[in-house]
């Protein structure tokens, strides 16, 4: 059987996801082991992926939780026999819901709420996704920080906050709006798609693959001829996120014609 320091250097690329890994590992085994339920803090969706296939790769019990179906970012859950998945939606979710309403005509931004938490001492890994509405917003938070946060958080840039609890189950679930396109490629490369995805030419396309600001299925990709295939996700920083939903048939010319799903 593979050590922890095995294991980790199998799926790490550098040492601080071996850091983040084993300590995944040791939470998996206080769950099974000594029956206590663990929690992670939040991950981002390039932390889940690297994550997930090392605990399935030691075929892990665990859960992916960021309060809601489709949370960008989310906490892994391992928890022992007694306990099944009802318990993170529960008085004792490892997860809380803050809600906070503002007045004004200015509509504040996901930047200003996250700010305003990380300027009263909370680090990112305390938080998961933030919410914005018209005059409110919904953050979620490690619940332990919670009598924090609702004492200490006063405002967000120049608005006044009126802070409440409530419950994961009226969490307000985001619709994921798309704008849906077509477009013609000469191959499936990444730079070509990403090319095509966000309307930049190939030269441009190629230098954001090269500086690692391009990602595959939330990985960082450096490869520019990766083949991208239907259901990948790409993103570029600044420019945006896409999904490619299907390849349709090759023109005469050659050229492979795609559905680009773009997330607004």
């Amino acid at each position: 059987m593979k050590s922890k320091k095995e294991l980790t250097e199998g799926f790490a690329r550098n040492d601080e996801e071996k850091v983040f890994l084993a300590s995944l590992l040791d939470k998996n085994e206080m769950a099974q082991d000594r029956g206590i339920p663990s929690f992670s803090k939040f991950c981002t969706q390039e932390q889940q992926v690297i994550a997930k296939r090392l605990l399935d790769a030691v075929h892990a019990e665990y859960h992916v939780f960021g309060g809601y179906e489709n949370a960008e970012r989310a906490i892994f859950c391992f928890l022992p026999e007694y306990l099944d998945e009802s318990f993170l939606f529960s008085e004792d979710s490892p997860l809380a819901v803050v809600r906070a309403e503002y007045k004004g005509e200015k509509q504040l931004s996901h930047r200003d709420f996250l700010g305003s938490l990380m300027g009263i001492g909370i680090i990112r890994e305390a938080v998961g996704d933030i919410l914005t509405e018209e005059n409110r917003c919904h953050f979620l938070i490690i619940r332990e920080l919670l009598p924090f946060i609702l004492q200490n958080l006063a405002q967000a840039g120049r608005a006044s906050l009126t802070l409440s609890e409530i419950p994961l189950s009226e969490l307000p679930t985001p619709e994921q709006k798309f704008e849906e396109s077509r477009a013609s490629v000469m191959s499936m490369r990444f730079d070509a798609v990403i090319s095509a995805a966000f309307h930049i030419s190939r030269e441009k396309a190629a230098q954001y693959v090269n500086a690692g600001y391009a990602s595959l299925n939330h990985l960082e990709c450096l490869k520019g001829d990766k083949t991208v295939k239907d259901g990948d996700i790409i993103s570029v920083k600044g420019l945006g996120k896409a999904k490619i939903e299907e390849t349709g048939a090759t023109s005469r010319k050659g050229r492979l014609s795609i559905v680009i799903r773009k997330y607004a």
